[in-house]
């Protein structure tokens, strides 16, 4: 072998050499990734501290609204209930019959008052007692048709309220229909009006 040779094996020899030391120490190592911080997800800037741009950030305060008042109950309608007590009563008190032996008046005695109620309980021996003399049937139906009060006082606890009524007999010997007014005065036991009297006025044609 000659020298020549032997140097150009010994040149690649070395290459080789260096090659695989660079390969080895030579490269530099990757640098890690920065983490970069999103201008959403920085951190709020705290109440009175500066923001960004040099700003104040003010105070924010919570605002309360006032409680509201409970709502005031409304003050029942007297006038429309007395009404309505005097429609009712009317044409319970105006219907019944001689064979009915005047139940309707019976159960009305829970609305009188005391005076009122031993008044129609007199009333009913007395017509019990006529009607078991006769056999001629009478019956009266009744239909309230309109109410006015003519007079109220609250604070006294008195009421007077008339009731036009449209009113039908019915006997052995026919029917008639015709017209009346029944006067009611109501006085306040309580709580609770009660009818201390009830007149029925003159009829009309």
């Amino acid at each position: 072998m000659s020298s020549r040779t032997k140097k150009v094996i010994v040149g690649v020899v070395l290459l080789i050499l260096l090659l695989l030391l660079w390969w080895l120490f030579g490269r530099r190592p990757e640098s890690a990734p920065v983490n970069s911080i999103n201008d959403s997800t920085k951190q709020p800037t705290p109440i009175g501290a500066l923001n960004a741009t040099n700003q104040l950030r003010p105070p924010v305060f919570e605002v309360t609204e006032p409680a509201q008042p409970a709502p005031i109950p409304d003050k029942p309608d007297i006038r429309s209930s007395l009404r309505s007590l005097a429609a009712a009563f009317a044409e319970r008190y105006g219907s019944y019959s001689n064979q009915g032996n005047y139940e309707n008046l019976e159960e009305l005695q829970a609305l009188m008052t005391d005076s009122l109620a031993k008044e129609t309980a007199d009333f009913i021996v007395r017509s019990r007692a006529a009607d078991s003399a006769t056999a001629v049937y009478v019956g009266l139906t009744t239909r309230s048709i309109s109410t006015t009060i003519q007079g109220l006082n609250e604070d006294a606890g008195r009421a007077t309220v008339v009731v036009n009524a449209q009113r039908e007999e019915i006997t052995t010997l026919g029917n008639r229909v015709f017209y009346q007014e029944l006067e009611l005065a109501f006085i306040r036991i309580g709580e609770i009006w009660r009818v201390d009297s009830a007149i029925w006025a003159g009829e009309g044609g």
